[in-house]
């Protein structure tokens, strides 16, 4: 039995991603570990979802951008251990240090599309909002919208959304959300964790690009990701993990449309599979009959 180690960064989507290499390495019959370069705001949740599947240890926030050039640094988290990983978007394949799939006979999809927390998803009618601090200016502009016409689209269902205005030791201006419809579930500030026992009970999630997206991707929740249409060299930030890009959505769609979209995917499950484009050019079409054909 090897002892490995994993250097693991760069917010939600690295912890995901180290949990699930650990879970193949482990499944090898081998020990791991899981340094993970993160802050506390961070670091406390993924403890909470991992729970003891794995040792969890939070190194230095600024670890991940060090350790691509520095192989000092690199041997010194090492340590002992037999091996040890760097598993930091953009680098997942190509690092010197990167996870050595092919010694372990694990394929890149199956990494992809391993989930870790299904045992843990127990849907009811709840919509999970996750447009946290880490939300773009440009949407939180119309989230109130988008929240209203959600309740309106779906009113057997609870919205749920917790509006983080503190993060980091910073205030953050989210908005106004007075008035809202009486099925939404507004919280301000709520614990993360509690947050995330809410998102466990979706049905569904709403989310921009940032750790709930990959969260909700480990539950299997259907979602769906509003993205800048242009943000990371072209490419919407959430592939830097290799996720489904048919589940992302430009922000330059309208707040009703996004909120329709959300409420045809929940009604009609089936136009999960179908891109989000075509769907929203054809909201007002009858889906019994334009599911018959084949796209």
């Amino acid at each position: 039995m090897k002892s490995v180690r994993l250097l693991v960064g760069d917010g939600a989507g690295g912890a995901l991603w180290g949990g699930k290499v650990a879970y193949f390495i482990k499944q090898a019959g081998d020990f791991v570990e899981i340094l993970y370069s993160s802050r506390n705001e961070t670091f406390r949740p993924f403890k909470y979802l991992l729970g003891d599947t794995y040792p969890l240890i939070q190194i230095p926030e600024d670890v991940q951008d060090k350790i691509i050039n520095d192989e000092e640094l690199y041997f010194q988290y090492k340590g002992d251990y037999d091996e040890c990983y760097v598993i930091i978007p953009d680098h997942l394949y190509r690092h010197k240090y990167s996870f050595d799939y092919k010694k372990y006979g694990v394929h890149p999809q199956l990494i992809q599309s391993l989930r870790l927390f299904t045992d843990k998803w127990n849907p009811k009618n709840i919509i999970y909002v996750g447009l946290i601090s880490s939300t773009p200016e440009y949407i939180y502009n119309f989230i109130q919208t988008i929240i209203k016409f959600l309740a309106q689209e779906l009113p057997n269902y609870l919205i749920y959304f917790n509006n983080v205005t503190k993060w980091a030791n910073k205030e953050l201006n989210n908005g106004d959300f007075n008035n809202l419809p009486l099925n939404v579930f507004y919280f301000e500030n709520q614990d993360f964790i509690d947050s995330l026992k809410w998102l466990s009970r979706s049905c569904y999630c709403l989310c921009v690009d940032n750790g709930i997206a990959h969260i909700a991707h480990s539950f299997g929740i259907p979602r769906t990701v509003i993205s800048k249409r242009l943000n990371f060299d072209g490419i919407p930030w959430v592939s830097r993990w290799y996720e489904d890009l048919s589940e992302c959505i430009s922000y330059d769609y309208s707040p009703k449309d996004i909120a329709r979209l959300v409420a045809l995917n929940i009604n009609v499950p089936q136009t999960c599979l179908i891109p989000r484009k075509f769907v929203i050019e054809n909201l007002d079409c009858n889906w019994n009959e334009k599911l018959l054909f084949k796209f």
